[in-house]
């Protein structure tokens, strides 16, 4: 039992360095040391704990989830015998029982999966307390997790019921102060992003649902490298009825997962403000989260209706994407109004202060400041590839918002654009007329500048002749 003992002291100092290369080596150790004494509960308990370090919940959790009395027949009689009635005389419960419980639930929480994670959670709370300082320690971090769920749930569901009564303004409280209080369980702050931006959407704001579409993409994409998530959320009430329907309309939130949610969310806002070129890069990257998806499923068993439901909606981004990629040709110019958030009545004065507000907001410095984490370890690299990634898309919503901003605070740009828009939405028998128009009011014979590299060409002279905020 030397080697054991050896191979146990030498799995927990690794652990201890709560890093991946050490968790990956202590999980060789820890497989070592069981295969010379699978009796050991202490092992069972530091291999799931190097699983969840790597971030393999799943695997973690089906550990755990061995049946208790097979845990039992594998452990020695004196870590079995520690038991204690609970101090409200629920019954007994074996550290085997408690430590299995805190790391599932963690692991659900990390998952996004926080109403499983609140379910184990509240039958640790039952046991009250614990004499061993081991359990005890497990117990105290299972009640403050506990009270994290709790209102993190409490505030997603005071958000979903606003967006449900068409009070879009609350809502936008109750999920930023859901993502001001955690942002640890990524899958979780995606979901809550998804749903602040139907609640922009609805309101109008459709610069501010981008960014959170963004925000929630980046959370996505650097959390599923090598690490493939179903986690399908309901929303719009308590009891999880979606209200949605087959849309993504305005203040509309979707019964799907919630990687396909950002991604089709923000193709349609692209669309919105005809953007068709980067609405087609969003319908490309969401095919591909699709086919995975159909690629999975279709090799597991039990799962036909969800496997018909990915490739339905396979399908219809397909569509989309053929529908999107024929707008694109058109070379429409973007819907510089949308994008500012005003309306082509509003004066000069007005489109300044949207700008500056918009500018401050959307600046690619500031953008997921409040994400920022500790730059150290593996967590830090990954904070810091999904900074990257938000730093991107920013910058690019940034430049559009001063795109618009050129065009629009421009007395002469901003008529030329108006008068471009007009005849496009002129009907097709009447666009000579319009035409004849333009050129008896301008003086000049206009040239349509449907080209979206002319309303480009003017926010480069714009980018060149400013500072940054």
């Amino acid at each position: 039992m030397q080697r054991v003992d050896e191979l146990t002291k030498h799995s927990a100092i690794l652990l201890e360095e709560k890093s991946s290369n050490a968790a990956s080596s202590a999980l060789d150790a820890i497989s070592e040391a069981l295969s010379i004494s699978s009796r050991s509960e202490k092992l069972l308990e530091m291999k799931a704990e190097a699983l969840y370090m790597l971030k393999k919940y799943e695997e973690a959790i089906q550990l755990c989830e061995q049946p208790l009395y097979v845990a039992q027949n594998s452990s020695s009689e004196a870590e079995i015998d520690k038991q204690i009635t609970s101090t409200d005389g629920c019954g007994c419960y074996s550290i085997a029982m408690l430590w299995r419980g805190h790391l599932m639930s963690k692991s659900y929480f990390y998952m996004g999966k926080l109403e499983k994670a609140l379910e184990l959670l509240q039958k640790l709370e039952h046991v009250g307390s614990w004499k061993d300082e081991h359990g005890s320690k497990i117990l105290e971090m299972s009640v403050s997790l506990a009270v994290t769920i709790r209102e993190l749930l409490r505030l997603k569901t005071a958000g979903n019921e606003a967006v449900c009564s068409g009070r879009y303004t609350e809502a936008l409280e109750h999920y930023t102060l859901a993502l001001s209080s955690n942002v640890e369980s990524r899958p979780f702050a995606a979901i809550c992003f998804c749903n602040r931006a139907a609640a922009h959407q609805a309101l109008g704001q459709i610069a501010d649902a981008i960014a959170d579409c963004s925000l929630a993409m980046a959370l996505n994409e650097n959390y599923t490298k090598g690490n493939w998530l179903e986690a399908c959320f309901s929303h719009c009430s308590p009891e999880g009825r979606s209200i949605s329907g087959n849309s993504l309309g305005a203040g509309s939130l979707r019964r799907l997962s919630w990687p396909n949610e950002a991604f089709s969310r923000r193709a349609s806002l692209h669309e919105m403000i005809r953007d068709y070129g980067q609405a087609s890069s969003d319908l490309q990257r969401l095919i591909s989260i699709l086919e995975k998806q159909c690629d999975k499923t279709s090799h597991q068993s039990g799962t036909k209706d969800k496997s018909t439901g990915n490739l339905k909606e396979l399908r219809q981004a397909q569509r989309r994407l053929s529908s999107v990629q024929e707008e694109a040709k058109r070379e429409i110019p973007l819907n510089l109004y949308l994008i500012l958030g005003v309306k082509p009545s509003d004066s000069t004065s007005d489109v300044k202060k949207a700008y500056r507000k918009a500018a401050l907001r959307h600046h690619p410095d500031k953008a997921g400041q409040f994400l920022a984490r500790s730059e150290t370890g593996d967590e830090g690299q990954l904070w810091k590839e999904i900074a990257e990634e938000i730093h991107k898309d920013a910058d690019r919503l940034f430049k559009m918002i001063g795109e618009a901003y050129a065009v629009l605070s421009d007395t002469e740009k901003r008529s030329e654009y108006d008068l471009e828009e007009e005849i496009r939405k002129t009907p097709i028998k009447s666009k000579s007329n319009a035409y004849e128009r333009a050129r008896d009011d301008y003086g000049y014979h206009y040239e349509r500048s449907s080209s979206r590299r002319y309303w480009r060409g003017n926010w480069n002279d714009y980018k060149n002749s400013h500072s940054r905020w």
